[in-house]
Parts: structure tokens; C-alpha cells; sequence
């Protein structure tokens, strides 16, 4: 997140989010330029707080057009800034992963891009969406993980107090984890049996159909 915000923060093009209330999520440094204002200020406004009636509700018009569209979108937008009248090409899409946003960017005279402004868009957009993407499946993994060692310290405190013999062996037959009734039954430590294979403890007329189930 850190680079992408960089990437933005350095770019010509004012870039923003909202969703779908019109609330912003994030602003890039050129679009705080032109409110002259710091980005955590404008973050959970709206443009109802910065552009006259007419300006703010033709953006917020078009930023629903887009979320109700559920497609990208080129506008031409009217802003007064400081009694100046600027026209913006602003391009707004929406984010499909999970309708979280709108990602808009305004290019001031001159600076629209020289290329296909739809890839530039789908360039970000994929970014963004990769990052919330990953960030979910870290989380993910995180929970699981959680789940796994919680199963884990469970199973370990039922195989401690069970009269059972129970094991974990390789497909070599050699002992990898063991409960601690070894060690009452059979007088074994874990440290001992750890050394062992399974066939070491086994009675030789027995052994045929330990190999048997071994194969199983």
C-alpha cells in the first residue's frame, strides 16, 4: 500500500475514492493541492464541504451514475477554484473485487495522458485490487492458522490424558510424535521411541502383518 500510495502521490493526475455514499476513502497529493488541505482532513468528508451546490451534486450525480452503471465512465466536470472555472476530464470506475469505492482521476489542461486513459485506469484498479486482495488472504491464512494451533493444543491435551497408544509415523515406519501413554505402558520416554522405528518394537510374528497394514 505504501508504494502504491507513493506511485500516486507522484503522478499529474489527481487521483480519489469514494464510496458509494460519496464519503472519500483516499486522496493522492495533487488532489489535496487543490483543496489545500491535509489528506487525514479530507478523508470521511464530502464534496458537499468543498464545491458550491451546483458543482458537488453534478459530481455526486456522476459518481452514482457509475456505482448504479457498474462501468467506467469519461465526464467533463465543472469545479470553481478560488473564483476560477476549470474543466476536468474525469475519468470514474468502479471497484468490481467488492463494491467498496469509486477511483476517480481529473487531469487539469494538458496533462491528460497520451495513451489509452481506460488501460491507465485498469493498471491502478488491478493494483488496488490485488493489494486488498492479498491483504485478505493474510488474513485468511492468519484465522486458519489460529484454528490449526487451537485443534493442534486440543488434540495434544486429549492424546496426553488418553490411555491409548497413539503415534504419528513416517511411510518408513519411524516415529515422529508420540503421547505420553508410551511412556506409562510400555516405559518408553519420547525421546527414546523418537530413535525408533516401528518395527523395532514389534514382535517378529508379527511383523509380516505390520507390513501388510504398513502398505495399507
Amino acid at each position: 500500500m505504501e508504494i502504491l500510495e507513493d506511485i500516486l502521490d507522484n503522478i499529474d493526475v489527481c487521483t480519489f475514492v469514494v464510496d458509494n455514499d460519496g464519503k472519500y476513502l483516499y486522496e493522492n497529493k495533487p488532489f489535496t493541492n487543490i483543496l489545500n488541505k491535509k489528506r487525514e482532513d479530507i478523508i470521511g468528508t464530502y464534496n458537499s464541504e468543498y464545491w458550491e451546490e451546483h458543482t458537488y451534486k453534478t459530481l455526486e450525480e456522476n459518481n452514482i451514475e457509475v456505482f448504479e452503471g457498474k462501468s467506467a465512465k469519461i465526464f467533463h466536470e465543472e469545479v470553481a477554484i478560488c473564483d476560477n472555472i476549470n474543466w476536468y476530464e474525469s475519468y470514474k470506475a468502479p471497484i468490481f473485487d467488492e463494491f467498496i469505492g469509486i477511483i476517480g482521476l481529473s487531469y487539469s489542461n494538458g496533462n491528460s495522458p497520451k495513451f489509452n486513459s481506460d488501460e491507465y485506469m485498469k493498471y491502478i484498479c488491478n493494483k488496488i485490487a490485488m493489494l486488498i486482495k492479498n491483504i485478505r488472504l493474510l488474513n485468511e491464512v492468519s484465522i486458519e492458522n489460529k484454528k490449526r494451533k487451537y485443534t493442534e493444543k486440543e488434540l495434544e491435551q486429549y492424546l496426553d490424558v488418553s490411555v491409548n497408544l497413539v503415534a504419528i509415523v513416517d511411510k518408513n515406519g519411524y516415529f515422529k510424535r508420540v503421547n505420553f501413554s508410551w511412556y506409562n505402558v510400555l516405559r518408553w520416554t519420547e525421546e527414546e521411541l523418537l530413535s525408533m522405528s516401528c518395527k523395532d518394537i514389534i514382535h517378529p510374528e508379527e511383523s509380516i502383518k505390520f507390513k501388510d497394514k504398513k502398505k495399507l
